[in-house]
């Protein structure tokens, strides 16, 4: 299984019937190894992006997507070893953009922007299907 990138929101669906599984701890979309490209240009056609990393503008880094032991993007979790998929405000980094769901403002960063997300507590209600 590898994890899809990207904001999967739209697709979730359809990642689903590829035999994807939705992981809560990680917020990640994992799709069986021969369905990954295939998983990984839905999400990338659904947010009109040719990439399947949106954050490399914000920090690029070269790395192992594997290892779990290196930052994400750069920049590691907000909440580590939380339920969060949220980045750590950073100087580059900020917490100051509002949530795109609720409104509420200083919820995201660039990067959880630029990756789809939406605030810790809308993602909670969303999961739980109050949304």
């Amino acid at each position: 299984m590898r994890a899809v990138t990207g904001n999967t929101f739209p697709v979730r669906k359809q990642l689903k019937a590829m035999g994807g599984h939705w992981n809560p701890r990680t917020k990640l979309w994992s799709v069986p190894n021969e369905r990954f490209q295939e998983a990984q240009d839905l999400v990338n056609d659904a947010s009109g992006s040719g990439r399947s990393d949106p954050c490399d503008d914000f920090y690029p880094v070269s790395h192992d997507p594997g290892d779990d032991d290196y930052p994400i993007d750069g920049v590691g979790f907000a909440e580590p070893g939380g339920r969060s998929a949220l980045r750590a405000a950073t100087r580059r980094n900020p917490r100051n953009l509002p949530c795109p769901h609720c409104g509420q403002s200083n919820r995201l960063t660039p990067i959880d922007r630029a990756r789809g997300y939406q605030c810790n507590e809308c993602a909670d209600r969303a999961e739980r299907g109050f949304d």
